[in-house]
């Protein structure tokens, strides 16, 4: 996903280069069609890569096992994204401008992984599951951008992103994983997580105040703990695990200055 937006990027920044370069009229001075604040809206694709391992697996008792199958599990998923974002740019050169700016997106990611990874004791019919879901996401990055000509620039984005990320354990009735005489087992937890965000996009002029863009978003959140389904005698094994997790964005978005 990450190749294929660089270079769609570069071609439409070659193409648009090579379009507005005939436009340019160097006895006049340029507008400067980018500093002050703005603010838009995106729509594109979120894909969230969550790989999963179990730390540990325990009897019922709470005794310490081995693991009897991959302790690993992906939980990947691609899911529809829309942002709205404001904020502001200054120009620093003729060529070069610097900014900040902060977003809010939100998509339904959602995916699910049959079996306990690690755990021995799972057999059909009915197996117990992983299930990890994202949805909101903040970010507040600074900007660099580089002017092509006074309607077209690149820029390059670096800053602070946090997530709301759910991940659920569930132990059907006719497993054994747990106990059937205690019915469905589950365990949910959602974490707001945080990390760093990288971007790189191209912005182009409509009109003197309206713009479109092209970006391309890598965050990354590291690390997130979370308990499975805890150990109870007679009644459930237990598991518990961390998900390295993070996302890359592709989004088309348009803006206005103001």
């Amino acid at each position: 996903m990450r190749t294929s937006a660089f270079v769609l990027l570069s071609t439409i920044a070659t193409l648009s280069v090579n379009t507005h370069a005939t436009e340019l009229d160097t006895k006049k001075p340029a507008l400067d069609l980018w500093s002050g604040n703005y603010a838009g809206l995106s729509l594109g694709s979120r894909g969230v890569n969550g790989d999963w391992t179990t730390k540990s697996y325990e009897s019922p008792t709470g005794n310490a096992l081995a693991f009897g199958t991959a302790p690993n599990a992906n939980l990947d998923s691609d899911a529809l994204y829309y942002n709205v974002y404001i904020g502001r740019n200054s120009r620093i050169q003729p060529d070069v401008l610097v900014g900040i700016e902060f977003s809010l997106g939100d998509a339904d990611n959602d995916d699910t992984h049959i079996t306990i990874p690690g755990a021995s004791t799972d057999a059909p019919p009915d197996f117990s599951y992983i299930e990890l879901e994202s949805g909101l996401e903040v970010s507040l990055r600074g900007r660099v951008g580089y002017l092509f000509t006074p309607n077209l620039h690149i820029y390059g984005g670096l800053g602070f992103v946090a997530a709301e990320v759910d991940f659920s354990a569930t132990c059907p009735a006719d497993t054994d994983f747990c106990n059937p005489s205690f019915g469905t087992i589950s365990n949910s937890k959602t974490k707001t997580t945080s990390g760093w965000i990288a971007s790189i996009g191209l912005e182009g002029v409509f009109r003197e105040k309206t713009f479109f863009r092209l970006e391309y978003s890598h965050a990354d959140y590291g690390n997130v703990d979370f308990s499975g389904l805890h150990s109870k005698p007679s009644e459930s094994f237990g598991f518990a695990g961390d998900l390295d997790y993070s996302s890359d964005t592709f989004l088309l978005g348009f803006g206005y200055r103001f």
